[in-house]
């Protein structure tokens, strides 16, 4: 009966995430409502950002949400190695205007689900979603603003999904310019650079350019690779380049203009540093403290 339970309330969670939003720009019920809200658009749930109870009853690895402004909504899920099935239906948001954190629900033909969704702004805008379905009723009770999320004593954080928008390329992609107070301390003073240039390209290759006061620019080519880190905007990063490796953490900051921190260490050759990790945040290191911290600006 536990199996089983475990099961639709995965479920109801899947409809739900896809609806997760928020909206700041005003109050009242969002259905028939033509205005643009925070949550319309399309969002891509995949790898750590899927709910594990949808990894481990449905062996997702992958949720699409398409949400309209006329309230109709697309949901896509794939199973890992299998291929993508698709259910439509509708959905409807209540603001309160007292919290980004809303009451939502999802009708489907053959289920339909509760529960709360929040959008937070960001590079890439961020859609959390926490339902259950109530219709069959399987006795599952949704989480309200009030109540938060992962506050079910049942399923702690394990419902909670998350969704990248999808309608955004990914922050990082560009042409990053580091000049005078942005270039990190450590660099000027051992390396006196005055400007580090830096292109990422979708491709996942990256053109590293350095340049020596008073000196010339020298250019390097290398590979890159981010994880994301759900529901966060600071990320694990890794760089290799031909003659080194470095590893450690990356933001972007929305801005005029859009701004980059970037703190890595080498890690091959191994010299002993410890790369900085989202959970231990930027300057954390003891010893470098905030010397390490390069502040990039979009070109």
């Amino acid at each position: 009966m536990k199996t089983v339970k475990f099961a639709l309330l995965a479920a109801l969670i899947l409809g739900l995430f896809a609806l997760t939003a928020c909206d700041d720009d005003g109050d009242g019920d969002v259905t028939g409502t033509p205005d643009p809200k925070a949550w319309h658009g399309t969002w891509l749930s995949a790898e750590e950002n899927v709910a594990p109870i949808l990894v481990t009853v449905f062996n997702y690895d992958s949720v699409r949400v398409v949400m309209r402004n006329d309230n109709t909504v697309s949901l896509s899920t794939h199973v890992a190695g299998g291929a993508w099935t698709t259910t439509e239906g509708t959905y409807s948001v209540t603001e309160t205007g007292k919290t980004d954190v809303l009451a939502i629900s999802l009708v489907y033909a053959a289920f339909s689900q509760e529960g709360i969704v929040q959008v937070t702004d960001g590079l890439p805008d961020i859609l959390k979603l926490e339902v259950v379905q109530t219709v069959p009723d399987i006795g599952a009770v949704p989480r309200t603003p009030t109540t938060g999320f992962g506050s079910d004593s049942a399923l702690g954080t394990a419902n909670i999904q998350y969704y990248e928008r999808e309608d955004e390329t990914d922050p990082w992609l560009g042409e990053w310019l580091s000049a005078g107070a942005d270039v990190a301390p450590i660099l000027v003073s051992v390396f006196n650079y005055d400007s580090v240039r830096v292109i990422m390209d979708p491709d996942m290759t990256v053109t590293l350019m350095t340049h020596v006061t008073g000196g010339a620019w020298s250019t390097v080519e290398g590979v890159y690779s981010i994880t994301r880190t759900p529901g966060d905007d600071v990320h694990s990063i890794s760089l290799v380049y031909s003659a080194f490796s470095q590893e450690g953490i990356v933001q972007v900051v929305a801005g005029s203009p859009v701004s980059m921190n970037l703190e890595v260490v080498q890690t091959v050759p191994d010299i002993g540093a410890v790369p900085r990790t989202p959970e231990t945040g930027f300057g954390s290191d003891s010893a470098l403290g905030t010397a390490n911290i390069q502040v990039y600006r979009l070109q």
